[in-house]
């Protein structure tokens, strides 16, 4: 008895753990654009929400929100403590900049690179929505979420770098020979934007 009562308890409070990491694995995150590309939004999990903030702004947005007492638009948090209600949903709060108000809103993903942004005045009704499109990202960014190699995403050389824990230099007899595709022994390959690399 004792050892089914502990197994039930581990079980309840296992669930809820694997339940949110699942649900922000499965979030929209991204850099986004709006229909006129006035705006770009960078989405992200905060906690076990979806949020995200202005990343970029045109002048023109930047005006409009000038004119509605906003100063700067960049950092603004637009989308707030989304939660996810169904298969590639989510409900939350959107701000309107250059109307000074928050309305609830509701994300529906589309596509891997489409999402649907509604707003809502009151109850549900009065709503209006937008297509975002998510941004186009350099190679090596592309090449990243792939899995591909630096040759294989456009680039003429891959970056090889050897294991931290092996106490030689990163680059130590890493480097592919001219015209190779390979590593040198206990390396492994990333783009040739030092940056890229999680060995950092």
């Amino acid at each position: 008895m004792t050892l089914r009562l502990l197994t039930l308890m581990l079980a309840l409070v296992a669930t809820p753990v694997f339940a949110g990491t699942t649900a922000t694995r499965d979030m929209p995150i991204g850099l986004w654009q709006n229909p006129k590309g006035t705006l770009r939004v960078r989405t992200m999990a905060c906690g076990d929400a979806l949020c995200g903030a202005i990343a970029a702004a045109t002048p023109v947005a930047e005006a409009d929100a000038r004119d509605a007492g906003i100063d700067k638009l960049v950092g603004i948090e637009l989308l707030k403590d989304y939660r996810k209600i169904g298969l590639d949903r989510w409900a939350g709060t959107v701000y309107v900049p250059d109307m000074g108000h928050s309305f609830s809103s509701r994300i529906q993903r589309l596509a891997p690179d489409t999402l649907k942004i509604s707003g809502c005045l009151i109850g549900g009704f009065l709503c209006k929505s937008q297509i975002w499109k998510r941004v186009s990202t350099p190679r090596r960014d592309r090449a990243r979420r792939s899995g591909c190699s630096g040759i294989a995403a456009g680039w003429s050389r891959p970056r090889c770098w050897r294991s931290r824990f092996s106490g030689l230099p990163r680059s130590a007899g890493c480097s592919p020979r001219s015209g190779s595709r390979k590593c040198g022994p206990h390396c492994t390959r990333y783009p040739t934007d030092r940056s890229a690399s999680p060995l950092r």
